[in-house]
């Protein structure tokens, strides 16, 4: 979360934090998730995924996903902040958040609660939506 902070800044336009200054940010984040790796290790132990082919795996990936959201939160909180945001669906297939959302547009920095990625939505940590600001720079696409 630490390096995805920092490149995102820089790709917004702001002097990149260095490893230093962006670990108070990545420290927070990783708190935040604490509780769902805590459980996602609970369950490896209890034998939750034995014989459940790919299951593991998927729920691991999520969280490696969620550095998107990182990217996409410290992209906006780095942009001006004037500036306006557009919810844009990509792909085919929505959970019922994204349509709301994109319906919603456009928002102010401090107005976007969720980002694609960050896991807010009901696709959690798969959303496929972008955000895109005023002047057409677009956030980090899902990978």
């Amino acid at each position: 979360h630490r390096r995805r902070w920092a490149v995102a800044r820089d790709l917004a336009g702001a002097m990149a934090l260095d490893d230093e200054a962006a670990a108070p940010v990545a420290r927070a984040i990783v708190d935040s998730e604490s509780e769902w790796s805590l459980r996602f290790l609970a369950d490896l132990e209890d034998g939750r995924y034995d014989g459940a082919d790919g299951q593991a795996l998927a729920r691991a990936q999520m969280y490696t996903q969620k550095y998107r959201g990182t990217a996409n939160r410290a992209w906006v909180e780095t942009g001006p902040e004037d500036a306006e945001y557009d919810w844009v669906m990509r792909g085919a297939e929505h959970c019922v958040d994204c349509p709301v959302l994109a319906s919603m547009s456009p928002f102010r920095k401090s107005e976007l609660a969720y980002l694609p990625g960050e896991g807010g939505t009901q696709c959690l940590t798969q959303c496929k939506c972008v955000v895109v600001r005023a002047d057409g720079a677009t956030g980090f696409e899902p990978f």
